[in-house]
């Protein structure tokens, strides 16, 4: 039986373990992107941000005021000026709070939830990455539009945070396993669900 004492070497690594336990949601999450077209054209593509930009709304708001230390020292509310940055330069503005109000919010409003939320938004740097590649072809102005992307791409501390992971006691894991499903959930629904016109 596992038990908060127990040294890392004696149980499988939480890393790991939370990928298996995300990964349906994951690819859920990379079908409706991919369904969206959110990348052949610039309207689409602002649509995405819009709706990225909803989420880290929906998130911030989730979280509470105790937990936003954590989006600071993680970069997670960078992520959301950076989205603003990119719509101003395509001539957007971000939608008001009230159009999610049918989605799924995640859970992340006490510091284990929290963590599994942001296993799952520092592990995005890879799919950012790819994502950047895929800006060339929508001949974005000079002022700007891949902020978010190229920022999150850019980001460095998902070694720091696989550490502060795989540090917690085992009796954590259930309130981190849902913290990142309900995530991955959320912004599903931001990315798929109905907007106001």
């Amino acid at each position: 039986m596992q038990h908060d004492a127990e040294p890392l070497g004696m149980r499988r690594r939480r890393h790991p373990l939370l990928r298996e336990a995300t990964r349906d949601r994951h690819d859920a999450l990379e079908r409706v992107v991919d369904s969206k077209h959110y990348f052949d054209n610039q309207p689409a593509y602002i649509d995405y941000l819009r709706r990225m930009r909803l989420f880290h709304s929906t998130f911030e708001a989730s979280a509470g005021a105790g937990l936003l230390p954590a989006l600071e020292r993680w970069k997670i509310a960078d992520c959301a000026h950076w989205l603003d940055q990119d719509l101003a330069a395509l001539g957007s503005w971000r939608l008001p709070q009230s159009a999610a109000a049918s989605f799924r919010k995640p859970c992340c409003s006490d510091a284990r939830s929290m963590t599994g939320a942001l296993y799952v938004l520092l592990g995005s740097t890879l799919g950012a990455r790819l994502l950047t590649k895929r800006l060339a072809a929508l001949e974005l102005p000079a002022s700007g539009g891949s902020t978010y992307l190229t920022g999150l791409s850019r980001l460095s501390i998902w070694p720091e945070f696989l550490g502060v992971l795989e540090a917690e006691p085992a009796s954590a894991d259930p309130a981190i396993r849902y913290g990142a499903i309900s995530t991955f959930e959320s912004i599903t629904d931001h990315m798929a669900g109905p907007l106001p016109v």
